[in-house]
């Protein structure tokens, strides 16, 4: 699967000099629109990834680290949709199978 961007850090931090553990990141995005849903959103991610849990779960057995990010704003407006979002007994197992993480950040900007 190709991702929709990688990252590397390197070990010395450029404003500071100071040692920071290198890091490599694969992200794979869901494909879809920032506006849509956050269940939308998990749920294609996942369609997209279904294939490679075990795969995910092998290397995160090797101390590699995997995570679902979710990134949330909420604006004023009378566009708002559902506030809460459902990890249904699917998505829960796929990733507990991968040995990954849920990291949720949430902002209001009122």
């Amino acid at each position: 699967m190709t991702p929709s961007r990688t990252e590397a850090r390197e070990s010395r931090g450029s404003r500071t000099g100071r040692l920071i553990p290198p890091c490599h990141e694969w992200i794979v995005g869901s494909g879809l629109p920032e506006t849509a849903s956050l269940d939308d959103q998990v749920e294609a991610l996942l369609g997209r990834l279904i294939n490679a849990g075990e795969l995910i779960g092998e290397l995160t057995a090797q101390g590699s680290e995997a995570d679902l990010v979710i990134f949330r704003s909420f604006e004023p407006g009378s566009g708002s949709t559902r506030l809460g979002l459902l990890l249904n007994e699917e998505a829960i197992g796929f990733l507990h199978k991968a040995g990954a993480c849920v990291w949720i950040d949430e902002y209001d900007d009122e």
